[in-house]
């Protein structure tokens, strides 16, 4: 898939959310939700009760937690969810004050996706652009620096030192270029 150039303050969550979703049970045991978010090669969960959003559950919570405990036993509740027309910047901004890796997204009641700080960071400037812009996930102007991040190089962004190490982190082979 060839990435789109993207503005991170017009376009919204609902451009880069994923819809496939997986959900839990809160009484759901450790153990199976280890396998289902395995199986789905999902990072996180999201725990419902009686249709209701009750809180998120990601791999490493699952690894801490006892096999047979409820996953309500190792869920973090509340959840901070978004509207599908939130800012692509507005999103990155919440996830860095808040320390999240997600943000599910919701219409009134209702769920409709979740957008990650990995989907994020896939949003693309245009390759023919060599000035530095400000950083496309947090809107830094300090340390700036282009990230490659298609295995083929055939696009990049730009990104502040703090999101290429959270991108490097994330194993996708960033090169400091600039």
């Amino acid at each position: 898939m060839e990435a789109e150039s993207m503005d991170a303050d017009t376009c919204c969550v609902a451009e880069v959310m994923a819809t496939e979703i997986v959900t839990l049970p809160a009484d759901t045991a450790v153990s199976s939700a280890r396998r289902m978010v395995k199986e789905k090669g999902a990072q996180q969960a999201l725990v419902m009760d009686d249709g209701t959003l009750a809180g998120i559950v990601c791999r490493s919570d699952l690894q801490k937690a006892a096999q047979d405990d409820p996953v309500a036993a190792c869920m973090s509740s509340p959840v901070i969810c978004v509207p599908p027309d939130t800012s692509l910047r507005d999103a990155a901004e919440i996830m860095d004050a808040n320390d999240l890796e997600c943000l599910p997204v919701v219409t009134g009641a209702f769920l409709v996706g979740i957008v990650t700080r990995s989907s994020l960071l896939h949003i693309a400037i245009d390759p023919e652009v060599t000035e530095l812009v400000p950083c496309e996930v947090c809107g830094s102007e300090e340390d700036l620096g282009i990230a490659e991040t298609s295995e083929d190089a055939s696009w990049s962004l730009s990104l502040c030192a703090p999101c290429r190490g959270r991108l490097s982190m994330q194993g996708r082979g960033t090169q400091r270029l600039a």
